[in-house]
């Protein structure tokens, strides 16, 4: 959703001076964040398949570490990749939902239940991000 928000934002008109170790935090915990959430959205779309997991890291981390400045122009560009990068997250997010092992065994869900399951996910992540746009857009209009 932060993804979602920043992208309806202008950027500041000058950024604001730090340290230089300040920066270096920066940068070092934004590539934490991001790989744990590559980890998971690869680990959610292999469904537990160990080989599946580690082709999928192999594949896609020296991917977005060569393509970064490519994907970061193509989404300042289309913003729509950023939707879709959401929806594909939010699909896979409520299919892992899903066919959680505790989840099947009890609820046993049908196979219409996990569309739905993936559908309102997708809707989910899809509104809450545009509403903490818009949340975020107004807040720097009133100030």
């Amino acid at each position: 959703m932060k993804v979602l928000s920043d992208a309806s934002s202008a950027p500041a008109a000058a950024p604001t001076r730090g340290s230089f170790l300040q920066a270096i935090w920066f940068i070092v915990f934004a590539d934490i964040t991001m790989s744990i959430d590559n980890v998971l959205a690869v680990a959610g779309a292999a469904r537990g398949s160990v080989p599946l997991i580690i082709f999928g890291l192999c594949v896609s981390i020296p991917f977005v570490v060569f393509s970064s400045n490519l994907i970061a122009v193509l989404m300042d560009r289309y913003p729509a990749i950023l939707y879709l990068g959401a929806a594909i997250l939010g699909k896979v997010g409520g299919e892992m939902v899903v066919t959680d092992p505790f989840v099947m065994q009890t609820l046993h869900p049908s196979v219409p239940l996990t569309y739905v399951a993936e559908g309102l996910a997708i809707a989910g992540i899809l509104v809450a991000g545009r509403l903490q746009s818009e949340r975020s857009r107004n807040a720097r209009a009133v100030s």
